[in-house]
């Protein structure tokens, strides 16, 4: 089984100033996602999130209006910025002029402003390769971090849905997988105290052969009537194997690198 890197968000604490024009060499991943975090990599930027103002762009059609969006600061250095990609409010993909939108991005430091540099933009539904599979809140997981997995072949995938369904009576077959050319995308949620949490895939898209999910987590309000029973979530998907090197789950900032 592929081994999960899981990219968390470090506390960054340095005394160091920029000086000069930022300069943007990369964003990754790519395409971004509405409400996904990403990272940008260039120079000359601020250790302190608030003094970075990092602006996201739309420059073709797919956009209710043409608009320039901050985007919020999480954490800094002087080489990175972790920022979160901001809502564009995206019309319904059938009325979309390219099912990749792109757009731009740029950061200002102390007045002075980078070059924008390009990016694409990942449109829920317009392209994806994602096929759901199974989804359900009742598994046999008893782990409480999120957690997500890939599985490449045959023998894995059976011993991990009958573990994953063991507790139900009668136990269901494991759906059938070609995996000559599909892979099986595993999200685990972790257990939670009550119903009112999900996990699910909403899109992938295929880019470079970096394969970019994007991952919906589904938390109670607190006035909601809930199931009083520990329940974990989970969801299951297929996507095409060939072409893909790695997998990006956008809102976890999870990697998997494929062999």
């Amino acid at each position: 089984m592929p081994k999960v890197l899981v990219a968390a968000v470090p506390l960054l604490v340095s005394l160091a100033l920029a000086s000069g024009t930022p300069l943007i060499t990369s964003v990754v991943p790519q395409p971004v996602v509405e409400g996904a975090m990403v990272t940008i990599f260039g120079t000359n930027f601020s250790p302190n999130p608030a003094a970075n103002l990092v602006e996201f762009s739309a420059i073709i059609g797919g956009f209710v209006g043409s608009q320039t969006l901050p985007a919020e600061v999480v954490a800094g250095s002087l080489n990175s910025l972790t920022v979160i990609v901001p809502d564009f409010a995206f019309v319904p993909p059938d009325a979309i002029e390219s099912p990749s939108p792109e757009g731009r991005v740029r950061v200002t430091v102390a007045g002075a402003s980078s070059d924008f540099f390009p990016i694409t933009f990942l449109v829920p539904g317009s392209n994806s390769l994602l096929q759901p599979l199974e989804e359900g809140i009742f598994s046999s997981n008893t782990e409480i971090e999120t957690q997500f997995f890939i599985l490449d072949n045959p023998w894995d995938w059976e011993a991990f849905y009958r573990g994953l369904i063991s507790a139900q009576v009668p136990a269901p077959e494991p759906p059938a997988v070609s995996f000559s050319t599909n892979l099986v995308l595993v999200a685990l949620l972790g257990q939670r105290p009550t119903g009112g949490y999900s996990i699910s895939f909403v899109d992938a898209v295929l880019a470079s052969g970096t394969l970019t999910v994007l991952v919906d987590i589904t938390e109670p309000p607190d006035d909601a009537l809930l199931i009083q029973a520990i329940t974990s979530p989970y969801a299951l998907a297929l996507v095409p194997r060939g072409g893909v090197s790695r997998v990006v789950f956008a809102q976890a900032l999870a990697e998997i690198e494929l062999p």
